[in-house]
């Protein structure tokens, strides 16, 4: 059985073993033929925020908006909820059986509050740190390109130190404010961080890679 996460930029594709995940391969949107070529006859499960990846891959098994059950789900406008966040937190719910914040750090970020029901409660969608950076390099290109880390001093003396502190930091702390807001409305949820950056977070929350394949799994069993 092959598990497909198909986010913004890449489908995530991983396999259940005895000892946890398998991650088996991701491929960009435009390698549709590749990733059909992979998947072959086998039974596959998805999670898909992009209808056009839903429609090239209709052997493929996707959970839907609609199969969350309205209980759920305190969220004002659920048709529009991208699926994805409910079935991480769903994947971090159901490991501790308590409220959760998770933390889904990709392309964009949302930070999201699961109640220690289980009833999706909303969150946050802001912009992931490889869109801040583009951001600045397209519409600042005189600026130098700098490395994902803290800058060596603060005040920072120097332009890369500037650059270092107003990116990466200042996207650390819009995402620990964020965080900081959830846990007022839930003081003991348990913080976990998944997604491609979420390794830059791990002063956060306990960074979690297999949350959505957990979530996926779980949900469709």
């Amino acid at each position: 059985m092959f598990y497909l996460d198909a986010g913004n930029t890449r489908i995530k594709v991983a396999r259940a073993t005895d000892s946890g995940w398998e991650r088996v391969a991701s491929f960009a949107h435009d390698e549709i033929p590749a990733l059909q070529a992979l998947l072959g006859t086998s039974p596959s499960i998805g999670c898909s925020v992009v209808d056009s990846v839903v429609h090239l891959l209709p052997q493929t098994r996707w959970y839907r908006r609609s199969d969350i059950h309205p209980a759920r789900l305190n969220y004002q406008t659920p048709e529009t909820l991208g699926v994805d966040r409910f079935v991480a937190c769903h994947g971090a719910w159901i490991s501790v059986h308590q409220a959760v914040i998770v933390v889904d750090a990709g392309t964009a970020v949302t930070v999201d509050l699961m109640d220690e029901a289980g009833v999706f409660q909303g969150g946050v969608i802001m912009p992931g740190l490889a869109i801040l950076e583009n951001g600045l390099n397209a519409h600042a290109p005189a600026l130098p390109n700098v490395s994902r880390e803290l800058s060596s001093t603060y005040p920072p003396k120097s332009t890369i130190d500037a650059l270092k502190a107003g990116l990466l930091e200042s996207w650390v702390a819009g995402i620990t404010h964020h965080v900081r807001q959830l846990h007022a409305f839930a003081p003991d949820a348990v913080v976990m961080v998944t997604g491609n950056d979420a390794g830059l977070l791990s002063s956060i929350g306990q960074v979690k890679q297999d949350l959505m394949f957990e979530g996926l799994r779980a949900l469709t069993r």
